[in-house]
């Protein structure tokens, strides 16, 4: 009886207990009830468990990635992360879980999560907010801008009169090194820059540095990096761009950086597809094959032009060359330059906004330094039928030079076959491997476009005749 009102009284206790517990607004829920609540739990109720862990999850509706707002922008998050976030809830409540459970809610939350959107290209991602571009307005960071990246910098406003040369001296001494001292190149240089800084890659265009090492190409690609953004940049290769599993990569980037490349010579299809905004196939390792297009701008280095083999301008019309030629003497060079301009990287940011409000001047500017004498001189070096056709002129109708290919060597001559020019031409210039007639051909009309001439022929009797002539320049190798 003792025992039995010791009962009774520890039940009074905990039912005191309970009340008090009740009247602060305070609800225990037993483990057991628990561990029962997410076993008896639909997938999709799992899935919403797992969404309210984030401050907002959303699903790329292509590549089916789901991403997370954090920090400002959406990230993305690996099926194997989101696995071990549902582990950890069944963990909290002590409960134990099948694999396929887990897997069941992660999928699940792929269909209940909200489908993602398309970001704004006017919207420039800063580390404190996003500044647009069309309206100079900046505002902080909301989910509804879809920003996956941001470049990590802080945005300020300017100081009253700032200006390069003063209020970023290290990077003017750079540039205007780079540069030449030529004024206009100057401003090409900041084009490109402004170009890779805002993520322009609607533009179609790639930029190409090339030139002996030590000429400030380094430097130039740090820079860019710091506009884009060390965390949106990657490094690749070109051949890496050709394939499904390499693009994996660049995906989600701002700039990819092709640094130091080896002497390439190929089709460039990969880089082709990217800057001309085709959706390319992505393989990415353990998660599902997709495609996408590439949000990135594509700056490559080297110490020797590209070879493209490419002949139908698909590639000529994209790259942007620059020439860095002015090497730094040992007694000039700056270790700490670096550093020095990414401490002026706020100031180098807003002199961009403010010399190219208007979008459009970068972009001419651009185009002005992709048909120039500086890229026309490198397409030279690397082409050997735009060179070629520097020895030509272009007559408006099919009445020049027949092209001559056949074997017969009476009657085809340099005096009436421009096949056989050619032949001359690469003989006297020691360019080995020349094309045959047929390739030689296709090659012709984006040589003669590079001069503002247009290549045209017709056919006489079953055989070719073009619109080229030779000139009188011609005689040093006829």
């Amino acid at each position: 009886e003792g025992m039995h009102g010791q009962e009774v009284q520890n039940w009074r206790e905990y039912l005191a207990r309970e009340r008090q517990n009740l009247s602060d607004g305070l609800v225990i829920e037993l483990p057991v009830k628990q561990k029962a609540q997410l076993s008896q739990m639909a997938d999709s109720e799992r899935a919403q468990l797992l969404a309210d862990r984030f401050d907002g999850v959303c699903v790329h509706p292509e590549s089916e990635i789901v991403h997370v707002w954090r920090g400002g922008v959406w990230c993305p998050v690996s099926t194997m992360e989101l696995s071990r976030e549902m582990v950890a809830i069944y963990s909290e409540h002590r409960a134990t879980f099948s694999k396929r459970v887990i897997n069941n809610a992660v999928e699940a939350l792929k269909v209940i999560a909200e489908p993602m959107g398309e970001p704004s290209g006017d919207l420039l991602p800063f580390a404190n907010g996003a500044l647009d571009l069309k309206t100079g307005e900046f505002s902080p960071h909301t989910p509804e801008n879809w920003i996956t990246t941001h470049n990590g910098i802080e945005y300020t406003p300017p100081a009253p009169g700032e200006n390069i040369r003063d209020n970023a001296p290290n990077f003017h001494k750079w540039l205007e090194h780079a540069a030449g001292k030529d004024p206009r190149k100057m401003m090409r240089i900041c084009a490109a820059l402004y170009m890779i800084m805002a993520n322009r890659y609607d533009w179609q265009m790639f930029i190409e540095a090339t030139g002996d090492g030590g000429s400030g190409k380094s430097t130039f690609t740090h820079i860019a990096s710091l506009l884009a953004g060390k965390q949106n940049t990657v490094s690749a290769e070109m051949t890496s761009l050709d394939d499904a599993g390499g693009r994996a990569q660049v995906v989600g980037s701002r700039l990819i950086v092709l640094a130091d490349q080896p002497k390439y010579t190929g089709e460039g299809t990969g880089i082709k597809k990217i800057t001309g905004g085709d959706p390319v196939e992505i393989n990415p390792k353990y998660e599902k094959r997709f495609t996408a297009v590439i949000r990135a701008v594509v700056l490559a280095t080297n110490n020797n032009p590209m070879i493209f083999t490419e002949r139908a301008g698909g590639v000529a019309r994209r790259r942007v060359i620059f020439r860095f030629d002015n090497i730094v003497s040992e007694a000039e060079k700056d270790r700490e330059l670096p550093e020095k301009i990414a401490a002026e990287i706020p100031v180098i940011i807003r002199r961009l906004l403010a010399n190219f409000t208007d979008p459009e001047k970068a972009r001419a500017l651009l185009l002005e330094q992709r048909d120039g004498d500086e890229a026309l001189a490198i397409k030279q070096q690397t082409d050997p039928v735009i060179e070629f056709c520097q020895f030509l002129n272009f007559l408006e109708e099919a009445r020049g030079l027949m092209m001559g290919g056949g074997g017969d060597s009476v009657k085809y001559t340099t005096r009436n076959s421009l096949y056989r020019v050619y032949l001359a031409f690469m003989a006297y210039a020691g360019r080995s491997k020349p094309l045959n007639v047929n390739d030689f051909g296709k090659a012709m009309k984006p040589a003669a476009k590079v001069y503002g001439h247009e290549y045209i022929t017709r056919k006489v009797k079953g055989v070719t005749q073009t619109n080229a002539i030779t000139t009188d320049d011609c005689d040093a190798f006829l």
